[in-house]
């Protein structure tokens, strides 16, 4: 299946029998089953599952007192989720353009999409305050409906493991986490297990599959699209964590799992990180061991390259260096340069709960300008002023959670000389490497680094997003070019 596939499918608005039930805000994420997560959480498998050419099916759910805005949202919702390209309104690309970027075009999503409207009022599935089990009683409405509309079930297990991966559900109206009422869903992922519902069970082929995970998302925001909640409930779908903790944010709009879904209204959540991308299976981080000077270094937006460096006394604990530019998906980040991740990786609350909390932060981010709070977050990547070093002794220093082979809480091995030239960093590690072994980013020397695409309109279009056609595309180093993709 190449990009420029569009496909969706039609189904006539089903009246559904559903059982009897009793400004920004996040998305909620509720913690898989461990019989699930344990299955499913297994780094090789899950790097394989977001490989290749997948398919995901999207429910489309009005109520018996509330339809969707658009007198056709399976048109609407088909272009917002497939549609390469795509820039209606303030509208970035589509939901399969942010995935092929974010995996480099290794993952390419085709979501298929139905409606079905219940004979409910949307108040019966509303959210409380800290639960969403209403929902669940929703999902379980839908999924039977699915299953008597679905013919072949086997592309929507992307493991094969027995179970459809996840369904997505767009709901008609707006979610509790950005302006809907008391009556309304918060956005959120979850799964029917977790509420001890038992799975529903389809069957194609002869084979039965088990459908439990699942996300909500709203049609509308009060103050901003849902494009970037989509595609925060997908990475949960996907295993990533909320890296907030209720409403504290920690790495806020600098990533999609915090605080980012909301850059530009919705319409523009930045890049996935490189950690992120790492646990996805689309990004080998290199780690660096001894001394060396990193050079035009690309921004992770358009090429797979980002460097580890690790606590030798405690593997799991690393800073990650990535290049994070003001442009493509990133170009509502507060800020520009290189940013050093510290991640204290614990896989049990990766899975099962949150990495961040009050107390205590398994993923931050070192701020160049020695402030941790997110307002504050414009000044985060390096270099800042005349801050271009992440030292023991700098401000702030390049501190650790778990002690180094000398018994401090210090990493011992500077990062000095950032700077960032025509939007390429470099940098000095342990001192730098100034012989001919030093090393230099992949494909530095091999190709100008694209900086910018842009259509004929004159409309900047992310780079993964580029279909046949004549586009304006400028370099790093100053050059613009007319490009014929054929």
């Amino acid at each position: 299946m190449g990009i420029n596939t569009v496909k969706y499918l039609l189904s006539a608005l089903l009246l559904v029998s559903s059982l009897t039930a009793f400004s920004y805000e996040h998305p909620r994420r509720h913690m898989l089953p461990r019989s699930i997560s344990s299955k499913r959480a297994a780094a090789a498998k899950r790097a394989k599952s977001y490989i290749g050419d997948k398919r995901q099916l999207v429910v489309l759910s009005s109520f018996s007192d509330l339809d969707f805005e658009s007198e056709d949202p399976l048109m609407l919702w088909n272009q917002i989720l497939n549609q390469p390209n795509y820039h209606e309104g303030n509208y970035q690309g589509s939901v399969h353009d942010y995935f092929y970027n974010q995996s480099y075009g290794k993952f390419d999503l085709q979501f298929d999409l139905y409606a079905f409207k219940v004979n409910k009022e949307h108040a019966v599935y509303h959210s409380t305050a800290t639960d969403d089990e209403n929902a669940s009683m929703l999902f379980e409405a839908l999924a039977d409906s699915l299953k008597n509309t679905v013919t072949d079930w086997a592309p929507y297990d992307w493991d094969d493991d027995g179970y459809i991966d996840q369904v997505l559900v767009i709901y008609a109206g707006m979610g509790q986490n950005d302006g809907g009422d008391k009556n309304t869903i918060w956005a959120h992922q979850a799964a029917l297990s977790i509420y001890e519902h038992d799975p529903v069970v389809v069957n194609s082929s002869d084979k039965n599959y088990k459908i439990d995970n699942y996300g909500f998302i709203p049609e509308i925001g009060n103050t901003s699209a849902t494009f970037g909640t989509f595609c925060h409930e997908f990475g949960h779908c996907m295993t990533l964590p909320d890296f907030y903790f209720n409403n504290l944010q920690i790495v806020g709009n600098w990533d999609i799992m915090d605080h980012g879904n909301y850059n530009y209204n919705g319409y523009c959540p930045p890049n996935y990180s490189a950690h992120e991308r790492m646990i996805l299976g689309w990004l080998d981080v290199k780690e660096l061991t001894e001394p060396a000077s990193i050079t035009n270094m690309p921004a992770l937006g358009d090429e797979p390259v980002a460097y580890m460096i690790r606590n030798d006394a405690y593997p799991n604990e690393y800073y990650i260096l990535e290049n994070r530019q003001q442009q493509g998906w990133d170009r509502y980040l507060p800020g520009s340069g290189l940013v050093i991740f510290h991640i204290d990786y614990d896989e049990h609350l990766w899975k099962y709960e949150y990495p961040n909390t009050y107390t205590d932060n398994h993923y931050s981010i070192f701020p160049a300008n020695g402030m941790n709070y997110t307002v504050m977050g414009s000044g985060w990547a390096y270099p800042y002023g005349e801050k271009d070093s992440l030292t023991n002794k700098s401000n702030p220093a390049a501190t650790l959670r778990h002690a180094a082979q000398d018994g401090t809480k210090l990493m011992s091995k500077p990062i000095t000389n950032i700077r960032v030239d025509n939007g390429l960093v470099s940098f000095d590690f342990m001192g730098g490497n100034n012989s001919q072994t030093a090393i230099q980013s992949q494909t530095s020397n091999l190709k100008p680094q694209i900086k910018e695409v842009y259509d004929l309109s004159g409309r900047q279009i992310p780079q993964g997003a580029m279909g046949t056609g004549i586009y304006i595309i400028k370099y790093a180093n100053g050059q613009t070019r007319k490009v014929v993709r054929r």
